[in-house]
C-alpha cells in the first residue's frame, strides 16, 4: 500500500534551503510509532553510507504529516537521499498495513 500523497522537498528539486525540514503527506491516517522510529525515516547525503544525524521523525496525526527536522544546516550544494522505509519495522497505516516499498527522493542543496 502506497498511502503518500505528496513529499517535500519534491524528487529532484534544486536550491533546497539547507535547514529546511523534508516533510511526506499521508493519504491515509498512520500509525505513529513506527514513524517516529528514527531509522523508518532517513535522510543521507549522496555517496555516504550512514544516514545524518538529526532530530527523530515527528508525526501530525490531525494533517496526516511526517517530518524530519535537520538538527543543523545540511551541506551546501550536496545531494541528499530520503527515505520511507516500508516492511515490517518500517511506516504503517493505523490498520497495521506497511508501505508495498521503500519511497525514495532525491534533492540538492542551495549554497
Amino acid at each position: 500500500m502506497q498511502a503518500i500523497s505528496s513529499v517535500k522537498p519534491s524528487d529532484g528539486k534544486t536550491d533546497v534551503p539547507r535547514g529546511d525540514a523534508i516533510e511526506v503527506v499521508f493519504s491515509e491516517d498512520m500509525d505513529e510509532a513506527p514513524s517516529k522510529v528514527p531509522g523508518s525515516f532517513t535522510r543521507t547525503k549522496q555517496g555516504s553510507a550512514s544516514p545524518v544525524v538529526g532530530r527523530p521523525p515527528s508525526y501530525d496525526s490531525a494533517t496526516k504529516l511526517a517530518t524530519l527536522k535537520p538538527s543543523q544546516d545540511l551541506d551546501s550544494l550536496s545531494s541528499y537521499v530520503a527515505v520511507l522505509k516500508s516492511g515490517a519495522d518500517g511506516v504503517k497505516t493505523l490498520d497495521g498495513n506497511p508501505l508495498t516499498a521503500n519511497k525514495t527522493w532525491s534533492f540538492n542543496t542551495e549554497q
